[in-house]
């Protein structure tokens, strides 16, 4: 545009210079074309300007606009993202804190269930005079009750198992544990651990003098 100005200027001076070298008349027909020239140029200059900025002014405000929006989908996006991500993080953390807290309150209930089992299977095995089985099943039971800090079935399960004791042979016992890697010290010792405050020492030892006494595997001359 400023190109275009300063052209038309320089025809004006050229035209303006070679006038006065020319005859009056001749001058006057020439500055009128010039004039006429110079304003429809000029014309035409301001015609051009106007429908530039018009066309300016029409697309840059579409453009602005189209950039703001698509600032504004991905500030939205990256927003959403942003929450999706927190809430995932948030329900983790819930579903942990769940599944710890069900898991502490379902633990004790586990172990009495457990224990029960034990227990019932101690029987049986009693009223199939199985002794060294249901000795080693009450070991379970009244370990598992001790974890689960029920005393009801715990106090009846002692008494059932002290009084089967009499019925087993060390021989008997240790192939009866010997399916679960242990022996009948290292259970009654666990039992013992779990007995913390003590309260059942008097049943524990009874078990233990009881054990004692058994019967020990003849040794063949």
């Amino acid at each position: 545009m400023k190109f275009l100005v300063e052209s038309i200027d320089t025809i004006h001076t050229k035209v303006i210079i070679d006038t006065l070298r020319m005859p009056s008349k001749d001058s006057m027909d020439l500055l009128n074309k010039m004039d006429s020239f110079y304003n429809n140029s000029w014309s035409k200059l301001m015609i051009v300007v106007t429908i530039a900025f018009s066309i300016i002014g029409i697309i840059m405000p579409i453009l602005v606009q189209w950039y703001q929006k698509k600032e504004l989908k991905l500030s939205e996006e990256k927003l959403r993202l942003e929450i999706k991500q927190e809430i995932d993080d948030a329900l983790k953390v819930m579903r942990s804190d769940f599944k710890k807290e069900i898991d502490e309150q379902l633990a004790p209930l586990r172990m009495e269930t457990r224990a029960g089992l034990h227990h019932i299977q101690g029987l049986l095995m009693t009223t199939r005079k199985s002794y060294n089985n249901a000795a080693r099943d009450y070991l379970n039971a009244v370990k598992f009750y001790l974890q689960s800090n029920v005393d009801s079935g715990l106090t009846n399960a002692f008494k059932e198992f002290i009084k089967l004791m009499p019925n087993c042979t060390v021989e008997g016992l240790a192939t009866a544990l010997k399916k679960q890697n242990t022996t009948f010290e290292d259970a009654l010792k666990k039992i013992k651990d779990l007995d913390k405050e003590g309260k059942h020492s008097i049943s524990i030892e009874t078990i233990e003098n009881l054990y004692k006494t058994l019967k020990h595997p003849e040794v063949p001359n």
